[in-house]
């Protein structure tokens, strides 16, 4: 059991890769930034349960395809919240990110991922992570959990990519990927359950809910054989690069004919996004056709398909003229 944990600073950043080194530096612990974050005042949160009462009761139509689906009922679990609001006063009122927690948890009890609560500031923007990733993979045996990266600097006795964990602070590892599971949305057990593998190292909390643990135990088996277990705390850093912004428009889309009508928030600094519905926002459609490839200026990568230029993407992820056709293809599909 190493003691990393419980310093301020792990003794991985120090010896991190030089371009996010002194990004990594900035990191705060899990404690301590949810108990500094938040400035919303208890009107505010009166403000946005209400508005979010209005959007799911009076605008949302799925939902009593959800409620009869899911056995869920989040127009009551508003009401109930609302009822709570009406009686806290400034003095009493719990911390921020136990009123995100519930209205994040009201939201994703439908299931729906175009139907979600996304946190103000300093959420947005922020990450917490552990040093490594995990990837879930399958043979005759059943279902296996490896490491599949970890961070420059980090070290643990016989911890590197290619190690199998076992437990999860204690819980055998596919019972904790359920439980991180059932925290998100996702229509069916194995969209859940991918999302709980993804959240188990990596949560961007503009979306998802910030860990109840402030730190984990991780049990897994060197190359070895050998069982070992080490303790690391959650760190909470500024998100480099952001994660994809579904309001926003790059450049590379922009110059390519995209557009995108902004929404208001509901409330200063926070937005209950609802899309598939009678009310929805129109979708990131191109003005103009996809791209040829002589338009991408990647011909090594195109082939002719019924006399026309098509673009296929080529190897790696900086494929301009095969993410142009893709993002085309999926808005023509919407």
């Amino acid at each position: 059991m190493t003691d990393e944990a419980n310093r301020p600073i792990p003794d991985f950043v120090p010896n991190a890769a030089e371009p996010v080194r002194e990004h990594l530096a900035a990191s705060t612990d899990l404690a301590t930034f949810l108990r500094q974050a938040g400035t919303l005042t208890l009107d505010e949160r009166r403000l946005i349960a209400a508005q979010a009462l209005i959007l799911l009761e009076q605008n949302y139509v799925h939902l009593p395809l959800k409620a009869a689906m899911y056995a869920v009922n989040p127009v009551q679990r508003l009401r109930l919240l609302i009822h709570r609001l009406e009686r806290q006063t400034p003095q009493d009122m719990p911390p921020e990110w136990m009123f995100h927690t519930e209205m994040s948890e009201i939201f994703h009890s439908v299931r729906d991922l175009h139907t979600n609560y996304l946190l103000p500031e300093p959420f947005v923007g922020k990450i917490a992570f552990l040093p490594f990733l995990v990837e879930r993979y399958t043979d005759q045996q059943g279902a296996h959990f490896m490491v599949t990266q970890v961070a420059e600097g980090f070290l643990a006795p016989g911890f590197k990519p290619g190690v199998e964990i076992t437990h999860w602070s204690g819980i055998p590892i596919a019972e904790a990927v359920d439980l991180a599971a059932a925290r998100f949305a996702g229509s069916n057990p194995e969209a859940r359950r991918s999302r709980g593998v993804q959240s188990l190292t990596v949560r961007p909390l503009r979306i998802h809910l910030p860990p109840f643990e402030e730190w984990v135990t991780i049990s897994y088996v060197d190359e070895g054989g050998t069982k070992r277990e080490f303790r690391e705390n959650w760190r909470v850093v500024d998100n480099l690069p952001a994660f994809v912004d579904a309001d926003t428009v790059s450049s590379v889309a922009a110059a390519q004919g995209w557009t995108s009508k902004p929404t208001r928030p509901v409330a200063p600094g926070c937005c209950c996004s609802l899309r598939g519905s009678s009310r929805r926002r129109r979708p990131l459609r191109p003005a103009n056709p996809p791209p040829t490839c002589a338009q991408a200026r990647s011909p090594p990568h195109c082939r002719t398909s019924s006399g026309r230029e098509r673009c296929r993407p080529p190897p790696g992820p900086s494929a301009i003229c095969g993410s142009s056709l893709s993002a085309w293809t999926t808005s023509k599909r919407t």
